[in-house]
């Protein structure tokens, strides 16, 4: 039984497959595109941003590209 325990433990999901680093790669999220872009080159993006919505949106890739782009002025 011990040995059961100890092959579950090491089973892990998949790591996600990476998204796209760039805010033109990014499909189907244009008004939020629009928002970051104009608060870049205004310069006042917020100190923080929440991006919500279901599972597959996009979320995940535009915080990876505000966050690329972000870097590279840091």
């Amino acid at each position: 039984m011990e040995n059961n325990k100890k092959n579950k433990a090491k089973i892990q999901p998949p790591a996600p497959a990476p998204g796209p680093w760039f805010f033109r790669e990014i499909l189907g999220q244009e008004r939020a595109i629009s928002h970051l872009r104009t608060a870049w080159h205004q310069g006042r993006l917020s100190h923080a941003y929440l991006f919500l919505g279901p599972e597959g949106v996009g979320r995940a890739s535009i915080a990876r590209a505000l966050a690329a782009a972000l870097k590279t002025i840091f």
